[in-house]
């Protein structure tokens, strides 16, 4: 499902009883997350998955380490570089559906078997053979419908083909002291469900830049913008009762919409359930939508050679995301003959909003030291960093929009109002170093 692919990592397999920790991934030398960076802007990925992984990064690198670094500009003409694709893909190994009347039969069987009464009437079953009959007034609901039909919900909810395009433009070059490299990403991805919403969409945009400063002194910085929308129904479309298990397991003897042009709801005989249940994942219905947005500043000034061998790093990094989720319920009525509302299978209109803000700061300050003579290598590495990390979370849901065209806070009852509240934060400092020893490369 675009936006909902649930793309996970494993790198040292299982590592605990409890709980199983994906691998800390460092994007440019600073933690980041794998799904904000373009492949299009990546130079280089080099997993760690022993334990020396852990002896560099700590505890946080107990299910391994991705190390990935993102292209930079070279010195030279500016080079301007376009990559684009488009592509069609159509859902596989669908199960075929019985017919209406095979599914009555099917279910009368089964009623019998065990013990009862057939759900499904002689003259019941012979309305859904005939073609011409497509629904009659409902005896027990005045002025309600009754349908008879045999429609493919397969073709009916899902679409045959679902597209999906990505377009990257970069531009690069610089001189001899600053090199730089600016890209552009804009990706979409259509889902296959034809009557609700099901699209991911993802901007992005990077740009890295590196300065020699005089002799000694050089600064590189990284700044990363990424947004990702997705759209989805109102309810969940998977599971035992999601929208694919309804479009193989229900019979197709009620339509989307009546005659009218309105949602159509069906009815249940028995055991035989002759409802459509596919309202929950209509326009219609509503929308859950997620808009994550995540912005990010890396910089390292570097100090180098002012003595042989001798080198300061200082890095600093911002990483912010800002996510909103936004879900929205609309009321289904049931529509008589006449057009006019007959009942309501869902007469509330509920709406939640969700805002959550993190943030990840952090500093290192880094001393390298090299020393060759006679065979002899040594390299000295002594270090402080500091990381702070804060989340807050707010969400709000209503019930009883008064209009679904206003889904606005001010426009619902105060009177079922749930709000949630949630702030984290963390800390964390250290020291640390290490001395390396060879004699000839041995």
């Amino acid at each position: 499902s675009p936006g909902q692919e649930e793309f996970k990592i494993q790198v040292r397999g299982v590592t605990s009883a409890t709980t199983n920790p994906g691998p800390l991934v460092l994007v440019n030398g600073i933690e980041g997350d794998i799904n904000s960076v373009r492949p299009e802007d990546i130079e280089s990925i080099s997993v760690l998955k022993d334990a020396a992984s852990a002896s560099i990064y700590g505890a946080k690198a107990a299910g391994g380490v991705i190390l990935i670094t993102t292209k930079s500009g070279k010195a030279g003409k500016i080079e301007v570089a376009v990559n684009s694709y488009y592509s069609m893909s159509r859902l596989g190994r669908l199960q075929d559906r019985v017919s209406s009347p095979q599914a009555a039969r099917m279910r009368n069987e089964a009623d019998i078997n065990s013990g009862g009464s057939a759900s499904i009437t002689d003259e019941m079953l012979a309305k859904m053979e005939d073609p011409n009959i497509e629904w009659d007034e409902d005896p027990a609901t005045p002025n309600g419908y009754r349908f008879w039909g045999d429609h493919d919900y397969e073709e009916l909810v899902l679409e045959k083909y679902t597209p999906m395009m990505s377009h990257n433009i970069s531009i690069s070059g610089g001189t001899e002291k600053t090199t730089f490299r600016l890209s552009g990403t804009y990706f979409k991805n259509d889902g296959s469900i034809k009557i609700g919403p099901d699209n991911n969409t993802k901007y992005s945009g990077r740009l890295n830049l590196n300065t020699q400063v005089g002799k000694y002194v050089s600064v590189s910085t990284d700044l990363a913008y990424a947004n990702n929308l997705v759209d989805k129904p109102w309810a969940a479309t998977g599971g035992d009762f999601g929208l694919f298990a309804y479009v193989f397991t229900y019979p197709g003897i009620t339509p989307l919409y009546d005659p009218n042009g309105n949602m159509a709801v069906g009815t249940r005989y028995g055991a035989f359930d002759g409802r459509t249940k596919f309202y929950d994942f209509s326009w219609e219905k509503g929308i859950h939508q997620w808009n994550e947005s995540n912005a990010r500043i890396n910089s390292t000034l570097t100090i180098k050679d002012l003595i042989k061998g001798l080198q300061f790093r200082v890095v600093g990094a911002v990483d912010a995301n800002f996510d909103k989720e936004f879900q929205q319920r609309n009321p289904i009525f049931r529509y008589g003959i006449d057009g006019q509302v007959i009942g309501g299978s869902d007469g509330r209109g509920d709406l939640k909003k969700n805002r959550e803000n993190d943030a990840f700061k952090e500093f290192r300050f880094l001393t390298d030291y090299d020393l060759e003579f006679n065979g002899h290598a040594f390299h000295a590495l002594a270090g402080y960093q500091f990381q702070d990390y804060r989340y807050e979370s707010l969400s709000v849901m209503v019930q009883s929009l008064v209009n679904k065209n206003l889904p606005d806070l001010n426009w619902a009852s105060l009177e079922n109002m749930v709000i949630g509240d949630d702030v984290r934060t963390n800390k964390f400092q250290s020291l640390f170093g290490r001395l390396n020893y060879n004699y000839k490369e041995r």
